[in-house]
């Protein structure tokens, strides 16, 4: 990039042959549009626009992307003027125009804007939809309300049907604005709608209001108790505001509903345990999500025939003094120390391994903690189960975090 970036002022000539044409000159903004070389991908485009006698659409739509990389949204939008001087009736452009326009936080010219591209044919639901943020920032609110029943009326997308303008809200990252539909939409008609109140909690949860997503999913589940992933976020909300106990039954429940185990699942209620001082229910928790993955190590690996328990326990007495042992088969005489009953030395074995690992083994991890679990050390296999994850928090940021991004919310 560096060498690309010199390009112009080491060979300024380059510049002068690609605008000799627009195929060159296409060419050229292509290969430094690959590259991310904006800037001399608009001095190439700007030296075509300056011979050429004709406006040529393709130079011009590639220098507004090439602007548009950027940030230089008012030139942008100078660009697509002149475009449209060369044809004044696509559409296209004036949605890009629009926004531009949104970028700048200019809603008014925003509005203008897409009205036109409505009124050249522009039927697409998310240009209804781009009319009525762009309506509502500006404070024509019916206009909004319009644009955004046209939106709903015209999309072919089932959730949009379903749930409204506050899907569109969601696909832009609007979580507020698709939170505040959505609470709106249920005091009007949607009290028992249980799913409507589930996209309300995960809206809240996006906003880091995890005390009424908390609410927002129970009231969900109270209606329809079948879904695991419902008692999942509950059980996120919940130990987002530390109350363990709660999440952990959450977690169980959402193992129970969905039928099947999923080792995240597993791991935060585990997680949640630990928090409440109940470690032994926590290895059983961890058991859940870890235990048919170290059934089928131990049974993969076989104890030699004829070698004497004693003799093969003798054998691994010392791991200290493996020497050049590899990690596979300090693995392997792990496993096989705890088919013969020595979980003690299973476990010196899984630590040996775990120094010589050289990435991140989450199996080998689980295996030590199997082998202290089995030695009813469970503040130690709990410690050992902890590492078979580098997500020990739940997802989410702190409530400052969306403070800071807050502003960042709209521009999309």
């Amino acid at each position: 990039r560096y060498i690309l970036s010199r390009l112009a002022d080491v060979l300024p000539d380059v510049v002068e042959r690609a605008s000799r044409d627009q195929d060159a000159t296409m060419r050229a903004a292509g290969f430094f549009e690959g590259r991310k070389c904006w800037s001399l991908a608009e001095r190439v485009l700007r030296a075509r626009m300056e011979r050429s006698e004709q406006r040529e659409l393709p130079v011009l739509d590639a220098l507004a992307r090439a602007l548009d990389a950027q940030a230089k949204h008012w030139q942008v939008v100078e660009v697509l003027k002149l475009a449209l001087e060369a044809s004044p009736d696509d559409a296209r452009r004036y949605v890009a125009m629009g926004e531009q326009y949104e970028k700048m936080y200019a809603y008014g010219d925003a509005v203008e804007s897409y009205r036109n591209a409505i009124a050249r044919g522009a039927g697409d639901p998310d240009v209804h939809y781009r009319l009525g943020c762009a309506a509502e920032k500006a404070g024509d609110a019916a206009l909004a309300e319009r644009s955004y029943a046209q939106a709903v009326a015209t999309s072919q997308i089932a959730e949009v049907r379903r749930f409204g303008i506050g899907y569109l809200y969601e696909k832009r990252g609007l979580w507020k604005e698709a939170a505040e539909h959505y609470a709106s939409k249920l005091q009007r008609s949607g009290a028992s709608d249980a799913e409507l109140h589930f996209r309300l909690g995960f809206a809240l949860d996006r906003c880091y209001e995890w005390s009424r997503a908390r609410e927002a999913y129970r009231k969900a589940i109270s209606l329809d108790p079948r879904h695991g992933n419902w008692h999942y976020r509950a059980g996120l909300a919940s130990e987002r505001l530390g109350d363990f106990d709660a999440a952990a039954t959450a977690y169980a429940a959402a193992a129970f509903y969905s039928g099947r185990i999923t080792r995240v699942w597993s791991y935060r209620q585990a997680v949640c345990l630990i928090a409440t001082g109940a470690c032994r229910r926590a290895c059983d928790a961890f058991m859940l999500g870890w235990g048919d993955y170290i059934r089928s190590q131990v049974e993969a690996v076989p104890v030699p025939g004829g070698v004497d328990a004693k003799a093969l326990e003798a054998y691994a007495c010392d791991i200290d003094d493996a020497g050049t042992w590899t990690m596979d088969a300090l693995r392997a005489n792990g496993i096989q120390m705890l088919k013969l009953g020595f979980p003690e030395k299973a476990a010196r074995n899984f630590e040996a391994a775990l120094r010589r690992a050289q990435d991140f083994d989450p199996g080998l991890h689980a295996l030590r903690g199997y082998s202290l679990l089995l030695q009813e050390r469970y503040e130690d296999a709990c410690q050992a189960f902890l590492q078979t994850s580098v997500y020990r928090a739940p997802y989410g940021l702190l409530a400052d975090g969306y403070e800071k991004n807050k502003g960042m919310r709209t521009v999309m």
